[in-house]
């Protein structure tokens, strides 16, 4: 073996050892080990590094491309998350289709003036033309005047009358900040989970009536990274001076590491408040987090994930600059079962909506 070879070996050691590094980041919390969950944020590219080693190897006709194609065979239980060849399911015609969708309108657009009024309209627009019967929405906003009153404006517009909102910061009295929950069925129970958040992240149930069923609706959104606009690492990247681009990396850095380790109890006290829930349950949220993820594989729990029940192609959400990022998600109790599975691509917010259809299964 030349000495070129030599070294990609080597490289390709470092990425075997990457790869099996981030398999360990859904089953380790970041509160103890922080590292870890940056490599299982970059699992999609230390998997898809792999996978070129093993071609290179292929091509010279050499044995070593063994060792990332044996690495790379756990890999797709996790990819499962990030891209999906879902089955179609179809539903008795006796049961009762439930159309949920699940939304981060980034406040409807707020801050955007003079264009937040026009945005907010498309997207409400939106959610009315998919006529969902239950509507979560994360990082909503409304005021008590008469030009960003979003919770008069959905209520005369959509079918969903039936709402719980929950408050998780209030300005000046009147400029509300949390998350609301919508229903074209009878609410019957509300409340919220306690969870430690220092900014504007919280979780809220909703107890629906269909029927003679009782469902719970959990509405989520947990620590953000705080990168959303993404400016901060575009000017990352293009900074000119060594000293200033190892600041701003390590200031990154920083701001992840602080995510993970929020994002790690509050998901435990989330699916704590679960393990009590006698009702079958739908999951609508915004985990800022990745499949590869603590966060991921403690929400989801025992439920079943719609997108990897029936979604087809890659399921990213995230609607910024990064590319490929699914963090948003709707999971459901197994005697649910989902028969469609979408990621709507409207930029009007950077995250875009995902629907879902479900059925109640009847024993």
């Amino acid at each position: 073996m030349n000495i070129v070879n030599r070294i990609i070996l080597i490289f390709n050691y470092l990425s075997i050892i990457f790869l099996l590094t981030s398999y360990l980041a859904p089953f380790v919390s970041p509160e103890n080990f922080t590292f870890i969950a940056l490599f299982g944020l970059a699992f999609p590219a230390i998997a898809a590094i792999n996978f070129i080693f093993v071609v290179y190897w292929l091509l010279l006709w050499k044995k070593d491309f063994l060792l990332s194609l044996i690495a790379l065979a756990p890999a797709w239980f996790i990819m499962n998350g990030f891209v999906s060849f879902g089955l179609t399911h179809k539903s008795n015609a006796e049961t009762e289709l439930l159309k949920v969708m699940s939304y981060n309108v980034k406040l409807f657009d707020l801050y955007n003036r003079p264009h937040n009024i026009v945005t907010r309209n498309k997207i409400i627009e939106l959610i009315k033309d998919q006529s969902p019967n239950i509507i979560c929405l994360q990082e909503f906003y409304t005021d008590d005047t008469n030009t960003f009153n979003t919770l008069d404006t959905l209520l005369k517009t959509l079918q969903a009358k039936n709402y719980h909102t929950e408050y998780l910061k209030t300005v000046l009295e009147k400029h509300h900040f949390g998350l609301a929950t919508f229903s074209t069925y009878p609410i019957i129970n509300r409340g919220r989970v306690a969870i430690f958040s220092e900014r504007d992240n919280g979780c809220i149930y909703t107890d629906v009536k269909i029927g003679n069923d009782t469902l719970r609706i959990y509405n989520i959104h947990l620590q953000s990274i705080h990168l959303s606009n993404v400016v901060y690492i575009d000017s990352v990247l293009k900074t000119r001076t060594r000293e200033i681009f190892e600041h701003s990396t390590k200031n990154i850095i920083s701001k992840l590491f602080g995510a993970f380790r929020k994002r790690a109890p509050q998901a435990d006290e989330v699916v704590q408040h679960m393990k009590n829930c006698r009702y079958p349950i739908i999951v609508c949220s915004d985990l800022n987090d990745t499949p590869s993820s603590y966060t991921y594989r403690t929400v989801k729990n025992n439920l079943a994930d719609a997108f990897k029940e029936t979604g087809m192609g890659f399921g990213e959400t995230y609607a910024g600059k990064i590319p490929f990022l699914r963090i948003d998600y709707i999971f459901h109790s197994t005697n649910l079962k989902a028969i469609e599975f979408n990621v709507i691509p409207e930029k009007l917010s950077d995250h875009d909506p995902i629907g879902s259809k479900l059925y109640l299964e009847k024993y």
